[in-house]
């Protein structure tokens, strides 16, 4: 992936410097030395970067799941646990009230092609899971933010692998918000920001998800 992406491997190393750095203007989306940093490093030597946030067509939607009312039933939803690194545990889910559950858009269901990204805590920010067609029509709660991207200008397969590669967990370590009160979240706006390569040719796409599969 990374050498089909012209994505550089190289990690950045903090050294002391006496003399004075700069950082191009242009490149800076956030404050904070070690966010410029670790941005300024996240390159292609192939292909330009995007994100949802410059690009926001490229994403059907993006939203967070539903705060769940429980009880014992046969109606369940997803939780963090059950989302691992591209891969759902039904293991875990918790039941619902199945009333509560016929109230929510049928839209907010999950569909195949859309993307599953835990939003909370240390451990499990950020794992990232394609959803098939056995996994369609599930809810899922509020630490689970769910992408449908436009499938005819991104591989969603292609982006989960992205995303979940260190190419892009280094991206969640750094832009994840709320550290001043000791939570980890990342949200809809935060995850907008997750630059990744942007290939035009749909077919090379496919054939670079492909070969990693």
């Amino acid at each position: 992936m990374y050498e089909s992406l012209g994505l550089s491997k190289q990690e950045v190393k903090h050294t002391k410097n006496i003399s004075l750095q700069f950082i191009n203007f242009e490149n800076i989306f956030e404050w904070g030395l070690d966010r410029i940093l670790s941005v300024s490093n996240k390159k292609s030597s192939k292909f330009s970067l995007t994100s949802i946030e410059e690009n926001p067509q490229l994403a059907i939607n993006l939203f967070r799941g539903k705060s769940p009312k429980y009880k014992d039933g046969t109606s369940f939803i997803l939780n963090q646990k059950c989302n691992r690194w591209n891969e759902i545990d039904l293991s875990f889910v918790k039941s619902v009230d199945e009333d509560w559950l016929k109230s929510v858009d049928i839209n907010n269901l999950t569909k195949e092609g859309d993307i599953l990204i835990n939003s909370t805590g240390e451990g499990t920010i950020g794992r990232a899971s394609y959803i098939k067609k056995e996994f369609a029509g599930m809810l899922y709660d509020s630490h689970l933010l769910l992408l449908r991207l436009d499938a005819k200008k991104i591989n969603p397969e292609l982006f989960v692998e992205i995303f979940n590669s260190k190419y892009g967990q280094d991206q969640v370590n750094n832009i994840k918000s709320a550290q001043s009160t000791k939570q980890t979240e990342l949200g809809t706006s935060n995850l907008a920001k997750v630059k990744f390569p942007i290939l035009d040719n749909i077919t090379v796409q496919n054939k670079i998800i492909s070969q990693i599969q």
